[in-house]
Protein backbone atom coordinates (compact mmCIF):
# COMPACT_ATOMS: atom_id res chain seq x y z
CA UNK A 1 0.00 0.00 0.00
CA UNK A 2 1.05 3.12 -1.12
CA UNK A 3 2.51 5.62 2.22
CA UNK A 4 0.33 8.60 1.96
CA UNK A 5 2.47 10.62 3.81
CA UNK A 6 5.67 9.70 1.78
CA UNK A 7 5.21 12.31 -0.79
CA UNK A 8 7.24 15.27 0.20
CA UNK A 9 7.92 13.91 2.93
CA UNK A 10 12.21 13.92 2.61
CA UNK A 11 11.47 17.43 1.92
CA UNK A 12 10.17 18.12 5.16
CA UNK A 13 12.26 16.03 6.75
CA UNK A 14 15.60 17.69 5.72
CA UNK A 15 13.58 21.59 6.77
CA UNK A 16 13.44 19.90 10.64
CA UNK A 17 17.43 18.42 10.29
CA UNK A 18 19.27 18.52 13.67
CA UNK A 19 15.89 19.68 15.58
CA UNK A 20 13.83 18.12 18.23
CA UNK A 21 10.55 18.27 18.53
CA UNK A 22 9.16 20.64 21.51
CA UNK A 23 7.94 18.68 24.52
CA UNK A 24 4.11 19.44 25.75
CA UNK A 25 4.32 22.26 28.29
CA UNK A 26 7.96 23.38 27.26
CA UNK A 27 9.03 27.55 27.24
CA UNK A 28 9.69 28.24 23.91
CA UNK A 29 12.33 30.75 23.22
CA UNK A 30 9.30 33.70 22.39
CA UNK A 31 7.03 32.39 25.17
CA UNK A 32 8.88 34.57 27.62
CA UNK A 33 8.64 37.98 25.88
CA UNK A 34 4.90 37.70 25.49
CA UNK A 35 4.90 36.49 29.26
CA UNK A 36 6.81 39.03 30.78
CA UNK A 37 4.02 41.65 28.07
CA UNK A 38 1.05 39.98 29.97
CA UNK A 39 2.55 39.80 33.16
CA UNK A 40 2.93 43.72 32.97
CA UNK A 41 -0.55 44.63 31.47
CA UNK A 42 -2.39 42.42 34.59
CA UNK A 43 -0.39 43.85 37.33
CA UNK A 44 1.48 40.18 37.89
CA UNK A 45 -1.75 38.55 39.02
CA UNK A 46 -1.79 34.61 38.85
CA UNK A 47 -5.90 36.12 38.06
CA UNK A 48 -7.24 37.04 35.04
CA UNK A 49 -7.80 35.51 31.43
CA UNK A 50 -6.25 32.45 30.63
CA UNK A 51 -3.97 32.47 27.37
CA UNK A 52 -3.15 29.11 25.76
CA UNK A 53 -0.10 29.81 23.54
CA UNK A 54 0.04 27.91 20.58
CA UNK A 55 1.63 27.41 17.33
CA UNK A 56 0.94 26.37 13.87
CA UNK A 57 2.67 22.98 13.41
CA UNK A 58 4.48 20.94 10.83
CA UNK A 59 2.83 17.17 9.85
CA UNK A 60 3.56 14.39 7.17
CA UNK A 61 7.35 13.78 8.20
CA UNK A 62 8.53 10.11 7.40
CA UNK A 63 8.35 8.85 10.97
CA UNK A 64 4.89 10.39 11.29
CA UNK A 65 6.30 12.47 14.52
CA UNK A 66 4.76 15.92 14.28
CA UNK A 67 7.23 19.01 14.50
CA UNK A 68 6.62 22.49 15.86
CA UNK A 69 7.42 24.62 13.18
CA UNK A 70 8.85 28.25 14.39
CA UNK A 71 6.98 31.54 13.58
CA UNK A 72 8.07 33.69 11.26
CA UNK A 73 9.24 37.68 13.21
CA UNK A 74 6.50 39.10 11.46
CA UNK A 75 3.45 36.39 12.74
CA UNK A 76 5.34 36.48 16.36
CA UNK A 77 5.07 40.69 16.39
CA UNK A 78 1.36 40.08 15.33
CA UNK A 79 0.41 38.10 17.57
CA UNK A 80 2.11 40.26 20.60
CA UNK A 81 0.45 43.36 19.05
CA UNK A 82 -2.53 41.27 19.24
CA UNK A 83 -2.60 40.10 22.79
CA UNK A 84 -1.52 43.40 23.83
CA UNK A 85 -4.55 45.62 22.34
CA UNK A 86 -6.57 42.91 23.75
CA UNK A 87 -5.52 43.33 26.78
CA UNK A 88 -5.08 46.78 27.23
CA UNK A 89 -8.75 47.07 26.10
CA UNK A 90 -9.80 45.06 28.67
CA UNK A 91 -8.17 46.62 31.19
CA UNK A 92 -8.70 50.32 30.35
CA UNK A 93 -12.71 48.84 30.48
CA UNK A 94 -12.13 47.74 34.02
CA UNK A 95 -10.45 50.48 34.90
CA UNK A 96 -13.04 52.72 33.98
CA UNK A 97 -16.00 50.81 35.46
CA UNK A 98 -14.01 51.10 38.53
CA UNK A 99 -13.55 54.56 38.29
CA UNK A 100 -17.23 55.22 37.39
CA UNK A 101 -18.12 52.85 40.80
CA UNK A 102 -16.26 55.54 43.08
CA UNK A 103 -17.32 58.32 41.10
CA UNK A 104 -21.25 57.78 41.44
CA UNK A 105 -20.33 56.64 45.29
CA UNK A 106 -18.77 60.25 45.63
CA UNK A 107 -21.92 61.75 44.34
CA UNK A 108 -24.25 60.03 46.27
CA UNK A 109 -22.12 61.32 49.65
CA UNK A 110 -22.24 64.78 48.28
CA UNK A 111 -18.24 64.17 48.18
CA UNK A 112 -17.38 67.47 46.04
CA UNK A 113 -13.52 66.95 46.40
CA UNK A 114 -13.65 63.07 45.30
CA UNK A 115 -16.54 64.29 42.70
CA UNK A 116 -14.01 66.59 41.38
CA UNK A 117 -10.78 64.41 41.19
CA UNK A 118 -12.78 61.16 39.79
CA UNK A 119 -14.98 63.26 36.81
CA UNK A 120 -14.01 63.21 33.32
CA UNK A 121 -16.17 63.25 30.07
CA UNK A 122 -15.30 59.40 29.11
CA UNK A 123 -17.52 58.33 32.10
CA UNK A 124 -19.70 61.49 32.93
CA UNK A 125 -22.31 60.27 31.36
CA UNK A 126 -22.17 56.47 31.85
CA UNK A 127 -24.58 54.01 33.85
CA UNK A 128 -24.56 50.83 35.81
CA UNK A 129 -27.54 50.26 36.50
CA UNK A 130 -31.40 51.35 35.80
CA UNK A 131 -29.67 53.57 33.44
CA UNK A 132 -28.84 56.48 36.00
CA UNK A 133 -25.83 58.70 35.09
CA UNK A 134 -23.76 60.66 37.75
CA UNK A 135 -26.02 63.20 37.08
CA UNK A 136 -28.87 61.30 37.46
CA UNK A 137 -27.96 60.43 40.35
CA UNK A 138 -26.64 64.48 41.46
CA UNK A 139 -30.70 64.80 41.11
CA UNK A 140 -31.76 62.28 43.38
CA UNK A 141 -29.63 63.56 46.46
CA UNK A 142 -30.74 62.63 49.78
CA UNK A 143 -29.55 63.99 52.88
CA UNK A 144 -28.32 67.29 54.50
CA UNK A 145 -24.76 67.08 52.75
CA UNK A 146 -25.39 65.18 49.43
CA UNK A 147 -28.38 67.82 49.03
CA UNK A 148 -26.60 70.48 50.37
CA UNK A 149 -23.26 69.62 47.65
CA UNK A 150 -25.60 68.80 44.97
CA UNK A 151 -25.43 72.33 42.54
CA UNK A 152 -21.49 72.19 42.49
CA UNK A 153 -21.12 68.81 42.00
CA UNK A 154 -23.80 69.02 39.20
CA UNK A 155 -21.57 71.86 37.72
CA UNK A 156 -18.83 69.87 37.79
CA UNK A 157 -20.15 67.08 35.78
CA UNK A 158 -21.81 69.78 33.48
CA UNK A 159 -18.11 70.84 32.85
CA UNK A 160 -17.50 67.57 31.84
CA UNK A 161 -19.63 67.06 29.41
CA UNK A 162 -22.43 64.94 31.38
CA UNK A 163 -25.58 64.54 28.81
CA UNK A 164 -28.11 66.75 29.85
CA UNK A 165 -31.21 64.93 28.35
CA UNK A 166 -29.54 61.79 28.91
CA UNK A 167 -32.45 58.97 29.54
CA UNK A 168 -32.56 56.36 32.24
CA UNK A 169 -34.24 52.92 31.44
CA UNK A 170 -37.43 54.66 32.55
CA UNK A 171 -36.70 57.15 29.64
CA UNK A 172 -36.20 59.78 31.98
CA UNK A 173 -33.88 62.47 32.02
CA UNK A 174 -32.08 64.71 34.86
CA UNK A 175 -34.98 66.99 34.69
CA UNK A 176 -37.81 65.00 35.29
CA UNK A 177 -35.45 63.43 38.16
CA UNK A 178 -34.96 66.99 39.19
CA UNK A 179 -38.21 67.67 39.23
CA UNK A 180 -39.76 64.76 40.94
CA UNK A 181 -37.14 65.29 44.04
CA UNK A 182 -38.74 68.50 44.32
CA UNK A 183 -35.14 70.17 43.50
CA UNK A 184 -35.79 73.76 42.57
CA UNK A 185 -32.31 74.84 41.90
CA UNK A 186 -31.19 71.94 40.09
CA UNK A 187 -34.00 72.37 37.66
CA UNK A 188 -33.09 76.02 36.95
CA UNK A 189 -29.49 75.15 36.74
CA UNK A 190 -30.65 72.35 33.79
CA UNK A 191 -33.05 74.27 32.02
CA UNK A 192 -30.10 77.36 31.73
CA UNK A 193 -27.53 74.96 31.01
CA UNK A 194 -29.77 73.81 27.64
CA UNK A 195 -31.76 70.83 28.98
CA UNK A 196 -34.54 70.03 27.11
CA UNK A 197 -38.31 70.50 28.59
CA UNK A 198 -39.81 68.12 25.90
CA UNK A 199 -38.70 65.18 26.38
CA UNK A 200 -41.15 62.22 27.59
CA UNK A 201 -40.38 59.34 29.19
CA UNK A 202 -41.63 55.96 29.48
CA UNK A 203 -45.02 57.12 30.30
CA UNK A 204 -45.04 59.41 27.64
CA UNK A 205 -44.47 62.46 30.67
CA UNK A 206 -42.70 65.65 30.47
CA UNK A 207 -41.03 67.12 33.08
CA UNK A 208 -43.36 70.20 33.25
CA UNK A 209 -46.44 67.04 33.50
CA UNK A 210 -45.03 65.75 36.51
CA UNK A 211 -44.65 69.21 37.99
CA UNK A 212 -48.34 69.42 37.94
CA UNK A 213 -48.70 66.86 39.24
CA UNK A 214 -46.29 67.44 42.37
CA UNK A 215 -48.62 71.02 43.07
CA UNK A 216 -51.40 68.68 44.16
CA UNK A 217 -49.44 66.61 46.24
CA UNK A 218 -48.53 69.63 48.43
CA UNK A 219 -50.37 70.77 51.55
CA UNK A 220 -48.55 72.91 52.76
CA UNK A 221 -49.43 77.06 50.99
CA UNK A 222 -45.68 78.06 50.71
CA UNK A 223 -44.41 74.59 49.06
CA UNK A 224 -47.77 74.76 46.78
CA UNK A 225 -46.71 78.09 45.37
CA UNK A 226 -43.00 76.75 45.04
CA UNK A 227 -44.40 73.95 43.25
CA UNK A 228 -46.17 76.10 40.88
CA UNK A 229 -43.68 78.22 40.26
CA UNK A 230 -41.75 74.72 38.93
CA UNK A 231 -44.85 74.47 37.19
CA UNK A 232 -45.01 78.04 35.74
CA UNK A 233 -40.67 77.71 35.11
CA UNK A 234 -41.61 74.79 32.77
CA UNK A 235 -43.62 76.08 30.06
CA UNK A 236 -41.63 77.64 27.24
CA UNK A 237 -40.48 81.17 27.29
CA UNK A 238 -40.41 81.44 31.75
CA UNK A 239 -38.29 82.04 34.05
CA UNK A 240 -37.81 81.07 37.71
CA UNK A 241 -37.07 84.06 40.40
Amino acid sequence: MRNVHSHGGRAHHRRFEGRRPREVGEIGPNDEKITAVLKQLTGGAATGPQVKLSRPVESGTEDGVVEDKPPTPEAEQSTMEQMVGTFSAEAGLQSDVRVLQELLSAVQKGDVEKVRELARPEIASRALRLGLTPLHWTMRAKGDEPRKNALEIAEILIEQRAELDKQDDELRTPLHHAVMNRFGRMIRLLVEKGASKAVTDRRGKTAHEYAVEMVGKEENPAQRERAQRVVDFLKPEQSLH
